[in-house]
């Protein structure tokens, strides 16, 4: 622990953006990857079963089945269930402003992560040459100037950068992982529908039908 603290001392003030930075990292990650294993959901299993439902018991017993489950899938399904009133291209459209709505909510704080990413190693950058400069004015105010302390001031200065690249690497790393998850998501609720956009017209007129409850 004592040479992280001090690693943590000689980067400088560069230090405790890049500590805040990783923070918000660490945090926006978990969060994201607690709700995406939740969000998980075959669109063809579900949807297939919910055309058993809707067809044999009606829209309000689909709405029913769809609502004891909280994912994006099952919501865009739901969606298309509350809209099975209306002409097939507003069900269309319903369906559509659906999906882009569950996507927002999947990649909502993604966008801290990649602006962290690109900016930790400019934040680095600027520590170190903030300490280089001091560490110049300290030189000439003391006249010490022998080649083994420059280098050691210099490798000091040059934590700051090392750890604003480690920041930014893991932000870009957790970004490009996460964004790639929540694209496959919005895939599984295009898909659902997809199939949706079928179903009602399948089961409208044949299922009991009526306005969903």
């Amino acid at each position: 622990m004592e040479p992280v603290l001090q690693m943590f001392r000689e980067g400088g003030i560069a230090m405790y953006p890049l500590l805040v930075c990783s923070i918000f990292v660490v945090a926006i990650a978990l969060q994201r990857v607690v709700l995406f294993m939740r969000s998980r959901m075959d669109p063809i299993t579900f949807t297939a079963e919910l055309r058993r439902v809707l067809l044999s018991e009606g829209l309000n017993q689909g709405a029913a089945y769809c609502r004891a489950y909280d994912t994006p899938v099952t919501r865009v399904c739901l969606a298309a269930i509350l809209q099975s009133d209306r002409s097939r291209e507003s069900l269309q459209a319903a369906l559509g402003n659906a999906v882009k709505m569950e996507g927002s909510r999947l990649e909502q704080a993604l966008s801290t992560v990649g602006t962290i990413g690109a900016l930790a190693p400019f934040i680095g950058l600027f520590g170190t040459v903030v300490a280089i400069r001091g560490s110049i004015q300290e030189i000439s105010l003391t006249g010490r100037a022998g080649t083994s302390e420059i280098y050691g001031q210099i490798g000091e200065a040059l934590v700051a950068t090392a750890a604003g690249l480690l920041v930014g690497i893991v932000a870009v790393f957790i970004y490009n992982t996460l964004t790639n998850w929540a694209d496959s998501l919005t895939r599984d609720m295009e898909i659902s529908a997809d199939e949706m956009s079928h179903i009602i017209t399948e089961a409208v007129p044949q299922g009991p039908g009526g306005r969903v409850i």
